[in-house]
């Protein structure tokens, strides 16, 4: 079982523009609301931010329930935490959201995945090892698509390019920081269950790398039209 919530933050507290600004302030932020370790820690947190007409919008998803009256600044709304236990069935037919740091190994450095073709082959990559196939988008499929080139994928799904992230890890030696740079893709398509345990796993755990700053969570819709 996972729990899900939905944070808006206010636009126009300063703050909100420093976690927005700053992926792993963000991150210590939404710890605020979990466990601290000596009493088991916060496990798995996965989260994706959105822009919802000039409000920045949180969608969390986490192991252990989160307590967000601990958060300050205070969400101007939260919906949620909604406990999730999530049954899939061999087959089923569902939407997807993801927000991916598609990147690949080499040399003990990981490098950003740049064209088309390559991020829709990491994601095809993913969904064998992790229990599911894409399949076409339903007709009349409206998804932003940031690319414009004539390169199609071979697989059926929406790509843009998600905006860069960056964050700043303060060093306990000498009180610098150590920047973090992430670049992702956002993915919108439609999937099919082939194997249900190793699914439900991913859901849990997350897919693909930086999952602590805004990446690897799979949000998922019933199939319609």
């Amino acid at each position: 079982m996972v729990y899900l919530s939905e944070l808006t933050l206010d636009p126009h507290n300063r703050y909100t523009g420093r976690l927005i600004g700053d992926s792993y302030e963000l991150h210590r932020y939404l710890m605020k609301a979990y466990p601290d370790i000596a009493d088991g820690g916060a496990g798995r947190v996965l989260y994706r931010v959105e822009i919802m007409k000039h409000h920045p919008r949180l969608l969390v998803q986490s192991e252990r329930e989160p307590d967000w009256e601990r958060l300050l600044p205070q969400p101007i709304s939260c919906r949620g935490p909604k406990p999730w236990e999530p049954a899939f069935q061999t087959g089923q037919l569902l939407r997807f959201r993801l927000r991916a740091n598609a990147t690949r190994c080499s040399e003990g450095k990981r490098h950003l995945l740049r064209t088309r073709e390559a991020q829709a082959a990491w994601l095809e990559r993913k969904g064998g090892q992790h229990g599911f196939e894409l399949i076409p988008l339903p007709t009349g499929s409206d998804w932003f698509d940031a690319f414009d080139d004539d390169i199609e994928p071979k697989v059926e799904v929406r790509m843009a390019r998600s905006p860069l992230t960056i964050g700043h890890k303060p060093h306990t030696d000498d009180g610098a920081s150590l920047n973090l740079t992430h670049r992702g893709v956002d993915f919108d398509g439609a999937l099919r269950v082939v194997n249900p345990e190793a699914f439900s796993a991913a859901i849990a755990a997350g897919i693909g790398p930086a999952k602590a700053f805004g990446f690897g969570l799979l949000s998922l819709a019933p199939m319609s039209g």
